[in-house]
């Protein structure tokens, strides 16, 4: 048998939406399956981490749109821009 993927389940800290990574298994590890997860949601375009918190593709967009693009929002920001 062998290993083909291994998913790793999220929940946007900000709005609830779920989503998911799949993470090659042949990739040498780097650390616990939560730090590989991590690293593989911020190998993605859409997807980020900000302040510590999971943002789906939506967040990450409305979290991107405040400010330049220099400009790091904090917490309160990013929730107002995604949750209005």
């Amino acid at each position: 048998m062998s290993l083909k993927s291994i998913i790793a389940n999220f929940e946007c800290d900000v709005c609830g939406t779920g989503f998911k990574v799949v993470m090659d298994p042949a990739e040498p590890a780097k650390g616990c399956l939560a730090d590989m997860a991590d690293e593989e949601v911020r190998s993605f375009f859409d997807l980020s981490i900000q302040r510590d918190m999971h943002l789906c593709s939506t967040c990450t967009k409305k979290a991107d749109a405040i400010g330049d693009d220099e400009y790091e929002p904090t917490v309160e920001e990013i929730k107002e821009a995604c949750l209005g």
